[in-house]
């Protein structure tokens, strides 16, 4: 039994007190067998749990550390707009019209999806433009108990913009410039 023979049995051959001693032995040898194998068992589902939990672990520290390493801001807050969790990228806001604000808040509380531009603020006193998808998480039974936001800086994007547009602009001045100037010399 010792040495792991969980199927070792004493022979009952005797009607005496051995032959009792023989026969308990036996019921305990089958029950503390029984017991190991359900222990068995038991440390294989356990180990099998353990490692589930551990690629689960792993699963949310790559996504958190993706999170915290992003170059977008990620704001998660209560269905009351209360901060519960922020990225080091978070910037304070700035100067959006309060009807934007509603109509923000009417799109996500009803489940919808909210995508738009805001000019902020950074700490600094800087303004910048990001590009925010805000959306609603839900529960299990599809009550809005979370809201995420995602949030990318697209301050050099509007800036390159904004110069396509001038050049445009300068473009289309000399354009009419240059055809004025073709008409008066025809």
């Amino acid at each position: 039994f010792t040495s792991g023979d969980f199927e070792c049995r004493m022979e009952v051959t005797r009607k005496d007190e051995i032959g009792s001693l023989a026969r308990s032995y036996n019921i305990m040898a089958e029950e503390l067998s029984r017991v190991i194998i359900k222990d068995k068992r038991m440390m294989e589902a356990l180990k099998v749990e353990i490692e589930g939990r551990k690629r689960v672990e792993e699963d949310l520290r790559k996504l958190f550390n993706a999170v915290e390493q992003s170059s977008c801001s990620v704001v998660i807050t209560d269905t009351k707009g209360s901060i519960e969790y922020v990225n080091p990228r978070i910037l304070k806001s700035g100067e959006q019209p309060s009807e934007e604000y509603k109509c923000l808040w009417d799109t996500i509380t009803a489940g919808g999806e909210w995508q738009g531009e805001f000019h902020n603020k950074k700490k600094n006193g800087e303004f910048y433009w990001e590009y925010v998808s805000i959306s609603p998480v839900k529960n299990d039974e599809g009550v809005i108990t979370h809201f995420v936001a995602i949030k990318e800086d697209i301050t050099e994007h509007k800036r390159v913009e904004d110069e396509l547009r001038e050049q445009r602009n300068q473009l289309e001045s000399l354009t009419s410039q240059l055809t004025a100037s073709n008409k008066e010399l025809e």
